[in-house]
């Protein structure tokens, strides 16, 4: 399945995700991210994630900054994720938009304990998964937002 960001309202479904569009502006983009029903531990809502693309794009990477708390090795407490392929270092100006969601949608469902912006729970992940899991659901539970 294809996903494309377009200059609309709508849902596009990838193959691990849900995304809702409910903003876009020429700098902004504000997505809903929605695990499918089948895939634990954060298919108990939905997640805002603000995309923020600089002047200088696309020779300077999007930000992006999950505005809903998550329960995540890769992604702190503010926010901020550790997604390589926006990283200064590794950022191209052909990488497309839907390739950065994609990689973001990936790592959700697939933390990366080895990069992590929270080692105790990279560490959780690494040592004990199911109470990781366990924790991250009822996190989602509480912290995310209703599932459009």
């Amino acid at each position: 399945m294809v996903f494309q960001v377009n200059s609309h309202k709508g849902v596009t479904e990838l193959d691990s995700a849900l995304i809702y569009l409910p903003s876009i502006s020429n700098n902004h983009q504000c997505i809903f991210l929605a695990s499918p029903q089948e895939t634990p531990p954060y298919n108990k809502g939905a997640f805002r994630i603000e995309i923020v693309f600089p002047a200088e794009y696309p020779f300077k990477p999007p930000k992006i900054t999950f505005k809903t708390k998550i329960y995540h090795p890769n992604i702190d407490e503010k926010g901020q994720v550790c997604l390589p392929i926006i990283s200064p270092e590794n950022w191209k100006p052909a990488t497309k938009t839907d390739q950065v969601i994609q990689a973001l949608v990936a790592l959700v469902h697939d933390p990366e304990p080895e990069h992590p912006l929270r080692g105790e729970l990279a560490e959780e992940y690494t040592k004990d998964k199911k109470k990781f899991m366990r924790n991250a659901e009822e996190y989602t539970k509480k912290h995310a937002e209703k599932r459009p």
